[in-house]
């Protein structure tokens, strides 16, 4: 939410577009949200050519086989961040 990056990386694909909530890494809350706009996958020899669209240093940080990219846009904060349930 930062600005920093545009892609979310995913271990499966989607055919979802439009607004969705994004969820901090170890917060248990939603902080925010964005567009989603596209959706593809991402070969593992090319990864690191694109930290600058996620911003995944270290290919060994991804532990899922297969790696999608979720393409965002428009990210925003939210200032009062709600708790959610993830169902998966």
């Amino acid at each position: 939410m930062a600005g920093k990056k545009v892609w979310e990386i995913c271990r499966c694909p989607t055919k979802r577009r439009g607004w969705i909530h994004l969820a901090q890494s170890k917060f248990g809350n939603i902080r925010g949200g964005a567009e989603l706009v596209d959706c593809f996958p991402v070969k593992r020899s090319e990864f690191l050519k694109h930290r600058g669209h996620h911003c995944i240093q270290n290919l060994k940080d991804i532990k899922c086989k297969n790696i999608w990219a979720w393409v965002l846009k428009g990210a925003k904060k939210i200032y009062r961040p709600f708790a959610y349930h993830h169902t998966v």
